[in-house]
C-alpha cells in the first residue's frame, strides 16, 4: 500500500523564477536566459496533446506538418523533439484548436504511467516521500525544460519547479499549466484520490484560467507569483 508519509505535514509547491520583477507586467512570463539550442524534450507528452485535440477537420497530420514529423514517429518510445519544434507545435495547436487552456487540459491526462519506466518506479515507491525523491533525482527524464527541487522544512516539504531553458512566453505558460495540473493528478493517482490540502504558488499569468482553482481542489492556489513567503 502507498503511504503519504511526507504529506502528513504541509506540502508547498512553488513555481519559482517565473516571477515578474518590478520592470515587468504582472501578466507577463519572463524569458529565461540559458541557451536552448541543444535542448531536446521527450515527444510522448506532445503526442498526447495531439491525440487530445485532433478531431474531424483537425488532423494529426495538419498539426505536425510544420515540424516535419508524422504521428507514428511522434508517439514512438524514445522520440525526442527540439525546443523549437515544441514551440511551433504548441503555437499551432493553440491556433488551430482555438483554445488557450491546452496546458491545463493536457496535465489532467498525465498519470505516472505516462513517464514510461520512471513512472512505473514512481508507482512502486513505498511512500510519497520516496516518490518525490525519485522524481527529483530523475526529473530530466520527464522534461529537461524544468528543474524540480525538493527542499525539506520543519513543517513539511517544499517542491520548486524552475525553468531551465529559454522558451517563448506561450510555451513557458503552457508548460507551467501542464506541470501544475499533472502534479495534482499524479498525487491523486498515487494517493488513491485522497489528496491532502497543500499550497501551490503560481505566476499571475495563469490566473486567466479561473477553473484551475476547481481542478486543483483541495490545494490552496495562490496567484501571487512570489512563492517565497
Amino acid at each position: 500500500m502507498f503511504h503519504s508519509r511526507c504529506c502528513t505535514n504541509a506540502c508547498l509547491v512553488i513555481f519559482s523564477h517565473v516571477i515578474v520583477n518590478s520592470s515587468q507586467s504582472k501578466n507577463t512570463l519572463p524569458m529565461q536566459t540559458e541557451p536552448s539550442d541543444r535542448a531536446s524534450l521527450p515527444a510522448r507528452y506532445y503526442a498526447l496533446l495531439v491525440h487530445m485535440i485532433q478531431r474531424p477537420g483537425l488532423s494529426a497530420k495538419q498539426l505536425l506538418e510544420p515540424i516535419g514529423m508524422d504521428f507514428t514517429t511522434l508517439e514512438k518510445p524514445g522520440t525526442m523533439l527540439s525546443l523549437n519544434q515544441v514551440d511551433v507545435l504548441i503555437e499551432r495547436a493553440a491556433t488551430m484548436s482555438g483554445r488557450d487552456d491546452l496546458g491545463l487540459q493536457l496535465g489532467r491526462l498525465i498519470k505516472p504511467s505516462s513517464h514510461e519506466h520512471l513512472g512505473y518506479a514512481l508507482m512502486t515507491s513505498a511512500t510519497l516521500d520516496e516518490a518525490f525523491q525519485l522524481a527529483s533525482r530523475y526529473w530530466r527524464l520527464i522534461t529537461p525544460a524544468f528543474i524540480l527541487k525538493l527542499e525539506r522544512e520543519a513543517r513539511g516539504v517544499r517542491i520548486v519547479f524552475e525553468p531551465s531553458v529559454q522558451m517563448r512566453p506561450a510555451s513557458l505558460r503552457f508548460h507551467m499549466e501542464t506541470i501544475a495540473t499533472a502534479f495534482h493528478e499524479e498525487l491523486r493517482f498515487l494517493l488513491s484520490g485522497q489528496v491532502p490540502a497543500y499550497d501551490i504558488h503560481l505566476p499571475e499569468a495563469l490566473a486567466i484560467h479561473p477553473e484551475i482553482r476547481r481542478w486543483l481542489i483541495p490545494a490552496r492556489v495562490h496567484f501571487n507569483g512570489a512563492g517565497n513567503g
